[in-house]
Parts: C-alpha cells; sequence; structure tokens
C-alpha cells in the first residue's frame, strides 16, 4: 500500500495526526460529555453527491504551485501510485451509485491509458462525469471519445494567459499545444468548460491576458481561487495575493473580464472573511460577500459533509487541501462506503466544526475561523 502523506511542514498535507491533537484539545475544551453529544450528530448518512477520485499519481507538468509535483521531493514521495480499476468500480457498486464522479482533482486523469475503460464501467453508476485535466494529453479524437460520455463540466487547470506566462507557471508544457487543445474542448463541449486559475503575485499580469485569450477560443468562463500555500510553493518563491493588493487586481480582472464579455468567479471559500467584506464593497456585490457577519456564515467549510476524494491509489482525503481522514493498509476501494465516509478521524473533524472549534489544520490550510452552527 502508499506510504503515509507528508506532514502539513513537508508539503501541505493535513494527516490524521494532526486532528487527532485537535480533538484532544477539543475534548478538554468541551468536556467528554459534550464532545461525544457533537460526535453524535457528526454521523453522515450516505455519500456526498460528489466523489473525487485520482487514479494513479502522474502528471506530466511540473508547476511550481503544485504541492504533489511541484519540485522533484514531492514527485518521487508520490511517484507511481495507481487505484485498481476493478476495485474502484466495485466500490461504486456497493455505493448503489452517486450522482457525479469526479477526475483529477490532483493528477492528470488522461495520462491513465485504461480511462477509457474505467468511464465505460463507471457510467451505470453515476449521472454524470466532472474532470480537472491541464488538456495536454487529449487530442481531438480523444475529446471526441470523451463526448460519449455524460460529462458536466470539465476544469481546465492553467495559471497563466500568455505564452511567456505559460512557460514559468506550467513547466513541461507548451503553450502552441494548449491552445490547440483548449479550443478542441471548446468546439465539443462549449460552456461546460471551464477555465481554472490559482492566483498568486507573480502570476498576475499574466492572468489579466487570459480574458482576451478565453473571448478568442470561444469560452466564456474564467475561475479563480488563491494559491494555496504549501512548502513547495513556498520553496518556489510563490507569494499568495491578499488584502489591498487582491482587492484592487480583482477589480482590475472584473472590468477586464467585462470588457471581453467573460464570467469571472473566486472562490469565496479561498477568501478571508476580510477580504470577502471588502471585494463585496469594491466589486459592487459582484465577488465576495456583504458583510463580515455573512462571510464568517458562509466561511465555515463542508469539506467534511460534502468531500470524499480517493487520491494516488486509494488515500481518502476529506477536504480538497488534503484532511487525510483513513490512513489504512488496505486499499479504501475495497471497504465499506458508508464505514469509510464515517471513519473516525473525519466524524472528529465535523463535530469540532460544529461546535465552532477551528481545528489547527483548517486554519493553517485556509485561514478558517468556524461558529457555532448546532
Amino acid at each position: 500500500m502508499d506510504p503515509s502523506p507528508l506532514k502539513y511542514n513537508d508539503a501541505g498535507v493535513l494527516t490524521h495526526e494532526n486532528f487527532i491533537s485537535d480533538w484532544t484539545k477539543f475534548v478538554e475544551v468541551y468536556g467528554n460529555a459534550k464532545a461525544a453529544e457533537f460526535l453524535e450528530k457528526s454521523n453522515a448518512t450516505d455519500l456526498p453527491d460528489v466523489v473525487s477520485i485520482d487514479l494513479a499519481s502522474d502528471c506530466n507538468l511540473k508547476c511550481p504551485m503544485c504541492r504533489y509535483h511541484g519540485s522533484d521531493d514531492a514527485r518521487a514521495h508520490y511517484a507511481g501510485r495507481h487505484a485498481e480499476i476493478d476495485d474502484v468500480v466495485s466500490f461504486f457498486e456497493k455505493a448503489g451509485g452517486v450522482e457525479t464522479i469526479a477526475f483529477g482533482v490532483m493528477s492528470e486523469p488522461f495520462m491513465r491509458k485504461d480511462i477509457w475503460d474505467c468511464l465505460e464501467k463507471l457510467q451505470p453508476l453515476c449521472k454524470s462525469f466532472e474532470f480537472s485535466t491541464n488538456a495536454l494529453p487529449l487530442t481531438k479524437t480523444s475529446i471526441q471519445k470523451l463526448a460519449r460520455f455524460n460529462v458536466k463540466i470539465i476544469h481546465v487547470s492553467c495559471d497563466a494567459g500568455d505564452a511567456e506566462g505559460y512557460a514559468k507557471w506550467r513547466a513541461g508544457g507548451k503553450f502552441s499545444q494548449f491552445q490547440e487543445k483548449l479550443k478542441y474542448l471548446a468546439d465539443e463541449f462549449g460552456d461546460r468548460v471551464v477555465f481554472h486559475a490559482a492566483l498568486y503575485e507573480q502570476n498576475q499580469e499574466s492572468l489579466l491576458k487570459a480574458p482576451a485569450f478565453l473571448k478568442e477560443i470561444g469560452l466564456g468562463e474564467l475561475e479563480m481561487v488563491r494559491l494555496f500555500e504549501t512548502t513547495v510553493s513556498k520553496m518556489n518563491g510563490l507569494k499568495r495575493l491578499e488584502g489591498p493588493g487582491l482587492i484592487s487586481y480583482l477589480v482590475k480582472m472584473l472590468e477586464t473580464c467585462d470588457r471581453e464579455g467573460i464570467k469571472l468567479t473566486y472562490g469565496l471559500h479561498t477568501l478571508s472573511p476580510e477580504d470577502a467584506e471588502a471585494a463585496y464593497r469594491a466589486t459592487g456585490g459582484r465577488l465576495g460577500c456583504q458583510s463580515y457577519h455573512e462571510a464568517m456564515s458562509i466561511h465555515p467549510c463542508s469539506m467534511p459533509w460534502d468531500y470524499l476524494g480517493f487520491q494516488f491509489g486509494g488515500n481518502v482525503k476529506f477536504c480538497c487541501g488534503g484532511v487525510d481522514g483513513f490512513p489504512t493498509k488496505e486499499s479504501p476501494f475495497k471497504m465499506n462506503p458508508l464505514a469509510l465516509v464515517n471513519s473516525p478521524v473525519v466524524r472528529m473533524v465535523r463535530a469540532m466544526t460544529l461546535a465552532g472549534f477551528t481545528p489547527t489544520g483548517c486554519s493553517l490550510n485556509c485561514g478558517k475561523k468556524y461558529r457555532p452552527t448546532i
């Protein structure tokens, strides 16, 4: 089975041990009886509507912001991990199917040659598929093949809007090839294709060129999130854009998108409450949210309830930031789905956030501060 995930300080991945330590503090603050009461309320009765899976650890790029592939050490640590297709299919059969199966959040799904066999077997077990891809492994023929399946959305990741930026921030790829593949996707899937970018100080000028580029390609939406700071991104010299600098940039980007007829979204979950409020004021309510109170109400993360992700051969994550909730020597794909989604550590995380107790890991990764919800 795969080796244990790296600690937070090594790669930004929150581990099982982080949350057990937080739970010990939580019990000290609330007492055993109250902690048990919150734990009882943390039980999930079914799987999330969207289940994310990475079939392997492979990626064809070495992007400096990526915790998994952005350094030689990270690539070596995660190399060679693969899930067995039969185990994946069996898991969703035991679950009775799900609404959506999402591929490739932390790897490049179309590097897996047997992905087509996997899609054929999974198609009866879900209503739709989602994909996150850098598009480079795709061809016009494979894109036409992909169109045979019920594809809900394709997030195409690219942290640049021109050739110069692409060479810096998408190491290993060529912008001309990316343009070609993106045009194929746009022609086949239209507005189901969304351009996805992580924003940091170094790529902000390049990304301002993305709206014009997207208009030329024939796409209509740009979604942005803030840089997820990890040891790898810091080692590569990347800095998160926050505060007044972020707000003025969002105003400028919104004006640019309006001029080109492009819809701009910015992940509210990646804004601090203060920045969410400031963005709302600066953009006339189009980004962010209206008040600090509202920002704090929306800001708490539903991930431990709504997210289930299998990464790199079966490692289980319960948030997009990599909450490692179920370390096991057995492939989780072979386990009971409902028992998996209610594994002890993720129930601890749910209980703590329900009570308004902020786990250290959530504060480190997303800058969150929870308020009681029950």
